[in-house]
């Protein structure tokens, strides 16, 4: 019941996008405060949703290294190469090339920690970059609104 009252103090229903907005500080993506969206009724989000957000900010693992390698590689097979998109030299200049980003805890009755974190790219403008996580793994990329999180309910 605390972890649902601190939430509502700290996040806002949106009724357009019916979902929760918040901010939190992630320790793996360099301590830094993400726009957080929480894929919830007006009700609010579920004790799962609040134990994967918890368990999200929390995680002292290094993502950065897999995030870097995947959207290199995503970018290498999708658009290197094509007129008017920014060239990469390496994953870790990858970097350049991304927005701010918005993490996104999913709605999940599976006993797993899935997130989506969704960026503006530039190599994509109109798309973005949507990157979908299992349990700390990379599971699916591709632009925001294909990166797809029905099978996690």
């Amino acid at each position: 019941m605390a972890a649902k009252s601190r939430f509502n103090r700290s996040f806002v229903y949106d009724p357009a996008l019916e979902l929760w907005k918040g901010r939190r500080r992630v320790r793996w993506w360099g301590l830094r405060r993400l726009e957080v969206w929480v894929l919830a009724g007006a009700e609010g989000p579920s004790q799962r949703q609040l134990d994967c957000l918890d368990a999200i900010t929390a995680y002292r693992g290094n993502l950065i290294r897999e995030f870097e390698a995947r959207v290199y590689a995503y970018y290498t097979d999708n658009y290197e190469g094509f007129e008017g998109v920014p060239k990469l030299t390496s994953s870790s200049r990858v970097w350049e090339s991304l927005g701010l980003a918005t993490l996104v805890v999913l709605p999940s009755t599976q006993d797993a920690v899935e997130f989506l974190l969704i960026m503006e790219c530039t190599w994509d403008r109109e798309h973005g970059l949507g990157v979908r996580w299992k349990n700390w793994s990379i599971v699916d990329i591709g632009g925001q609104s294909d990166v797809s999180y029905e099978d996690s309910c």
